[in-house]
C-alpha cells in the first residue's frame, strides 16, 4: 500500500512542481544560485574515485556562500574519508519530487538536501532513512544537547530523518535610526507597546510596520505562527488538526486586521502585497519594522545599511517571554537503498560538528545548528557574527520549528486566504473566517 500510495504521491507532486516552475508560490524566498544546473552524477564521477552522490539545489564548492562553505567541509570530509563527492544539482522546488522519484525508481542518491516543509511528506511515504541507530552509536547526550532545538527539528512520527545544515530564525529586523528620530528609546515587549511604537514611527514615507497579505504567494504563516503562538495558542494539535480558531490563536487574527484599520500601522493594501514585494518595501526605506529570516540580513544590511538596522524579538501579550522566532531549515538525509549508507551519515556528521558549524557559518553567513559554535571568536567580535549570535541566542530563548504536515501546501494557503479577507474588508468577521478556515482544513482529517 504505501509502494502504491507513494506512486501517486510522485505523480502528484511532479505535476504540481511543474507548474511551480514558472513560479512557484514561496520559489522567490529561498536564495540560490541562479547559475545552478542539474549535473549527472555518473559523469562527475572520476574512474576508480570512491565518491558520494548528493541531491540539493546548492554545489559544494560552487560560488555562492553557501556552497563555498559546504565546499571548505566537504574538503575536511575527504581529508577524514578518502570519499569525493558527485553533486547532481536541481532547482530547489525540485529536490522533493527528484528524491521521490529517485527511491521509486531505485536509484537513489547517497545523500540529499531535506526541506523542513518536505521531511514529513518524503518520511511518510518510507524516502528516507531513520538516522537514530547512527545517532545513538556516534552522539552522546551532551552533544545532543548542544544542538539547537534537538528534540524537534529534523524529526517525525519521533524519528530522526535529517539532520539541519543550517537554521533560518526569523527576528524583527527594525530601522534603528527611524525609531531614535521618533523619539523611541525603549523596544517594545508587549503588543500594545508594539503598536504604539509603530504608531509614533508611522509617516507618509514609511509605515510603521509591514506585513504581507496576498494568498498569490500564501506565506503568512511564517509570521501567524509565531503571534499565535506569542499570545499562547497554536496552529495545530498533537493529532495535526487546526486549532488555530482557539480564544487565544483568535487574538492574533483580530490584531493583524487592527494594524490596518485601526492603528494603521501597515499599508491599506497589504493584501494585495506578497512577501517579495514587502521585502523590497523594507529595503527601500518604506516600512520601520518588518519581520523576516536570517537569509535575507545581507539584502538589508546592502539595501539599507548596517549602522541603521537592528533586530529586536517579536513581543508577546505580556512581554515576560518574547514571542517565538520562527525557524526554517534546509537539512541533509540518507534516502531509503542508499548505496553507502554508512558513508553518507559521515558526510552528515561532519557537516554538523561543531567546527564544521563555525566554519560555515562565517562562510556562508548562515545560522549554525551547534550551540557550541558561538565560542569561536569570530561571534563575539565580527558585526556579522554577532548578528548570527544574536539569532542563535533568540531561538534559544524563544523559538518555534515551523509546523510541516504532510498537507503543509494545503494548510500555508487555507491560513494565507484568511488573513488576506480579514485584511480586505474593514467589516470583515474575523472570527467567522477563522472558523470556517479551521473547518476547511480540518474537513479530511
Amino acid at each position: 500500500m504505501k509502494k502504491k500510495w507513494m506512486s501517486l504521491l510522485v505523480a502528484g507532486i511532479m505535476a504540481g512542481s511543474l507548474a511551480a516552475c514558472g513560479g512557484g508560490q514561496d520559489g522567490a524566498k529561498e536564495e540560490v544560485p541562479g547559475e545552478a544546473k542539474a549535473e549527472s552524477r555518473e559523469e562527475a564521477k572520476t574512474e576508480g574515485e570512491k565518491t558520494l552522490s548528493l541531491l540539493g539545489f546548492l554545489k559544494p564548492g560552487g560560488d555562492s556562500p553557501r556552497e563555498k562553505g559546504a565546499g571548505e567541509l566537504l574538503k575536511t570530509f575527504t581529508e577524514k574519508t578518502g570519499y569525493g563527492l558527485t553533486s547532481e544539482i536541481v532547482g530547489w522546488e525540485q529536490v522533493e519530487p527528484k528524491l521521490l522519484v529517485s527511491v521509486e525508481s531505485g536509484n537513489p542518491p547517497d545523500v540529499t538536501f531535506v526541506r523542513m516543509q518536505s521531511l514529513s511528506i518524503e518520511a511518510n511515504a518510507d524516502a528516507l532513512m531513520p538516522l537514530d541507530e547512527f545517532i545513538e552509536r556516534d552522539f552522546d547526550e551532551a552533544t545532543k544537547a548542544d544542538f539547537l532545538m534537538w528534540d524537534e527539528i529534523g524529526t517525525f512520527n519521533g524519528k530522526k530523518y535529517a539532520l539541519p545544515m543550517s537554521i533560518i530564525p526569523y527576528g524583527l529586523y527594525v530601522r534603528d535610526d527611524i525609531l531614535k528620530d521618533a523619539g523611541i528609546t525603549e523596544d517594545p515587549k508587549t503588543w500594545d507597546e508594539f503598536i504604539e511604537v509603530a504608531k509614533k514611527a508611522n509617516s507618509n514615507a514609511a509605515s510603521g510596520f509591514m506585513l504581507w497579505g496576498s494568498a498569490a504567494q500564501p506565506a503568512a504563516i511564517d509570521y501567524l505562527q509565531p503571534m499565535v503562538e506569542s499570545y499562547g495558542g497554536k496552529l495545530l494539535d498533537e493529532s495535526g488538526k487546526a486549532v488555530f480558531d482557539s480564544p487565544e490563536a483568535m487574538k492574533a487574527f483580530k490584531m493583524i486586521k487592527s494594524m490596518v484599520f485601526d492603528a494603521k500601522i501597515v499599508p491599506g493594501n497589504v493584501a494585495s502585497l506578497k512577501y517579495d514585494e514587502t521585502s523590497d518595501m523594507f529595503t527601500a526605506g518604506r516600512a520601520v519594522m518588518y519581520w523576516d529570516g536570517s537569509h535575507r540580513s545581507s539584502k538589508y544590511i546592502e539595501g539599507i545599511g548596517q549602522e541603521k538596522l537592528r533586530l529586536i524579538p517579536l513581543p508577546s501579550e505580556d512581554g515576560t517571554v518574547p514571542g517565538p522566532s520562527y525557524i526554517s531549515y534546509w537539512a541533509l538525509g540518507i534516502p531509503k537503498n542508499s548505496k553507502n549508507p554508512e558513508m553518507a551519515w559521515e558526510y552528515i556528521k561532519n557537516f554538523v560538528e561543531a567546527d564544521s558549524q563555525a566554519t560555515y557559518a562565517k562562510i556562508s553567513g548562515e545560522v549554525p545548528i551547534r550551540k557550541s559554535a558561538m565560542e569561536d571568536e569570530f561571534f563575539k567580535t565580527d558585526p556579522n557574527g554577532q548578528r548570527i549570535k544574536w539569532f542563535v541566542d533568540y531561538v534559544s530563548e524563544s523559538g518555534t520549528i515551523g509546523v510541516a504536515p504532510v498537507d503543509f501546501s494545503n494548510l500555508s494557503e487555507i491560513l494565507s486566504l484568511a488573513v488576506q479577507q480579514i485584511i480586505t474588508d474593514p467589516d470583515s468577521d474575523v472570527e467567522a473566517i477563522v472558523k470556517q478556515a479551521c473547518e476547511d482544513y480540518n474537513a479530511d482529517k
